[in-house]
């Protein structure tokens, strides 16, 4: 099965043969959540930051997503070991639990989940 990539993926990936030492591995791509970045040349990647492509929209912290919400976020953590192997490595990820107080649609869009960055 093809993930397909996202504009983002696409541009890192076009530049990466011109620039190798200055473009980032891949990144979590997900609007849901903060998520991490990948590892640059020097540097590990940063961890459970903002989305790059929807600013910092989506990762509130846990009192102002409960005060908006009828939400109890139970977890979010960064997720230990997730950065992978290497000389540098990826940005931890983040694991989030959250229980819906009142009855809700839930929707859900998530990339990189079969195909990791």
């Amino acid at each position: 099965m093809t993930v397909p990539q996202t504009v983002v993926d696409t541009i890192f990936k076009a530049l990466a043969p011109a620039g190798p030492e200055r473009v980032i591995a891949g990144h979590h791509a997900d609007l849901t959540s903060g998520g991490a970045w990948g590892a640059k040349l020097g540097e590990d990647g940063m961890n459970a930051t903002v989305c790059i492509n929807d600013d910092d929209t989506h990762n509130s912290p846990v009192e102002a997503c409960e005060a908006k919400a009828p939400l109890l976020i139970r977890q979010r953590t960064l997720q230990q070991d997730s950065g992978g192997a290497g000389k540098w490595r990826g940005g931890l990820g983040v694991v989030q639990e959250v229980e819906v107080l009142t009855p809700a649609m839930f929707d859900s869009r998530v990339e990189h989940a079969l195909c990791l960055p």
